[in-house]
C-alpha cells in the first residue's frame, strides 16, 4: 500500500537531510509510490549525486524500471546528472536519447557532463544538436560552452557562442563573463580578455586568475604582475591558481627575487594548500636566477615528505641546467631514497656527471641504476 504523499516526502525529507542514503533507498524499494510521488526518487537521485554513490543511484534507476514508473524529464534529468558524476556518460546519453521531451535544464545536464568528463568534442556537438532543435539555452549551457571551447583552443566557435551572447539576456552575466576572459587568455587574445575583463562590473576570482595566468603564459609578466598587485587592492584573496600563475610569470622573466617575495608573502597571508607544481615553480625561479643553494635550504625545510620528490626532481633538472655537480648529487641521493625505481633520476645525475666532463662518475651511476632497477624495457623503433 502506498503511504500519502506528505508523510512520505517528510520521511525521506528527514533522511536525506541526514544524508541517510542507504535508509532512503530501502524504503522506496519497500514501497509502492504513485506516479504524483516522483519527487521522492529526485531527492534520493540527487543525494546519490551528491555522495557520488553509484550503488545506491543504480538501484533507484533499477527500481523505476521495474515498478514501470511512467517517463518523467525531471526524473530523467536527475539520472543523467547522476551518470555524469560517476563518470558513465555512455549510460547518461543512453538515458538522454529514449527522453521525448527534453527541457533546458536536461540539455545542460548532458553538456556539463560531457565537459566535466572531458569530453569536450562531444559538449560542443550536444550544445550544437541543442541549438540545431531550437532549445534556448540558459547561462549554464553555455557557460559549459564556453569551457568546452577554452579547453580545446576552438576560438572560432566561442566567438560565435560570444557573438549569440551579445544579442541575449546572459551578457552580464558573472559565470559567462569569466568564462568569455579564460577562453580569450587560454588562446592568448589578452586584448579581447583585457576587453571582457574591462567591461564588467564585477569580478570573481575565476576571471582575475584567467587575466593573471594569460599574461604569464604570453611572457608578459609586467601586465601580470600589476594585474596581481589590482587583485590585492580590490580585497580578493589568492588562491592555489594565482600564486601558480604569479610564480611561471617570475620564473619565465627572471625575476626571482620578485617571485621568491610573492610567494613568502602569499603564503604568510593566505590559507593556501601548497602543491608539488608550487614548489617546483618556486625551484624553477631561483635555478633560473642561479640560488640552487638556496633551493635547497628551502626544499630540505619546508616541504612536506609526500611531495618532497616532485620539488626534489625539478631541482635536480635545475642543476642539469647549469651543471651543478655538488648540489645535484645531494638532491638526487635523497631521490634515490623516495624512488629508488625511477630510472629517470639516475638518467639525469649521470647527465650532468657527463656534462662535467666526469666519465667515471656517470658510468658508476649506470651501473647503479642496473642494480637497482631490476625491470628493463629496451627501446625499439617501428622499424624493426
Amino acid at each position: 500500500m502506498a503511504l500519502p504523499l506528505t508523510p512520505l516526502n517528510c520521511l525521506v525529507d528527514s533522511l536525506c537531510h541526514s544524508r541517510k542514503l542507504g535508509e532512503a533507498v530501502r524504503l522506496i524499494a519497500s514501497r509502492t509510490l504513485e506516479p504524483e510521488q516522483y519527487s521522492v526518487y529526485s531527492k534520493i537521485l540527487r543525494l546519490c549525486t551528491d555522495l557520488n554513490s553509484r550503488k545506491c543511484g543504480q538501484l533507484v534507476h533499477f527500481r523505476l524500471i521495474a515498478v514501470g514508473f511512467p517517463t518523467n524529464t525531471c526524473l530523467n534529468t536527475r539520472l543523467i546528472m547522476f551518470y555524469s558524476k560517476c563518470g558513465e556518460m555512455k549510460t547518461a546519453r543512453k538515458v538522454f536519447d529514449k527522453m521525448s521531451e527534453r527541457s533546458v535544464v536536461t540539455w545542460t545536464a548532458l553538456i556539463s557532463g560531457y565537459s566535466q568528463n572531458a569530453d569536450y568534442e562531444e559538449a560542443l556537438r550536444a550544445f550544437s544538436a541543442m541549438h540545431g532543435e531550437g532549445a534556448r539555452a540558459n547561462q549554464f549551457t553555455y557557460g559549459s560552452a564556453l569551457r568546452a571551447c577554452t579547453r580545446l583552443l576552438c576560438l572560432e566557435l566561442g566567438k560565435q557562442i560570444q557573438g549569440c551572447l551579445q544579442k541575449g539576456r546572459f551578457v552580464d552575466n558573472l559565470f559567462i563573463q569569466s568564462a568569455l576572459v579564460d577562453l580569450h587568455s587560454k588562446c592568448g587574445k589578452m586584448e579581447d580578455a583585457r576587453c571582457v575583463f574591462d567591461s564588467m562590473e564585477t569580478r570573481d576570482l575565476v576571471c582575475w586568475n584567467a587575466m593573471i595566468g594569460g599574461y604569464a603564459a604570453q611572457g608578459l609578466s609586467d601586465d601580470a604582475i600589476l594585474v596581481f598587485r589590482s587583485m590585492l587592492g580590490e580585497g580578493l584573496k589568492p588562491n592555489g591558481v594565482t600564486l601558480l600563475s604569479i610564480l611561471f610569470a617570475c620564473s619565465h622573466n627572471g625575476l626571482s627575487t620578485q617571485g621568491w617575495e610573492w610567494f613568502r608573502s602569499v603564503v604568510k597571508q593566505n590559507d593556501i594548500l601548497l602543491r608539488a607544481e608550487h614548489y617546483s615553480c618556486l625551484v624553477d625561479v631561483l635555478a633560473r636566477a642561479d640560488c640552487l643553494e638556496e633551493e635547497y635550504g628551502l626544499i630540505r625545510g619546508k616541504i612536506p615528505m609526500d611531495i618532497d620528490a616532485s620539488a626534489l626532481g625539478a631541482m635536480l633538472g635545475a642543476c642539469s641546467v647549469h651543471v651543478n655537480v655538488n648540489l645535484g648529487e645531494i638532491v638526487a641521493r635523497r631521490l634515490f631514497d623516495l624512488e629508488p625505481g625511477n630510472a629517470v633520476n639516475y638518467v639525469v645525475l649521470s647527465g650532468i656527471y657527463s656534462a662535467a666532463g666526469m666519465w667515471r662518475n656517470a658510468m658508476e651511476t649506470r651501473v647503479l641504476m642496473e642494480k637497482n632497477i631490476t625491470a628493463k624495457y629496451p627501446g625499439y623503433s617501428s622499424c624493426q
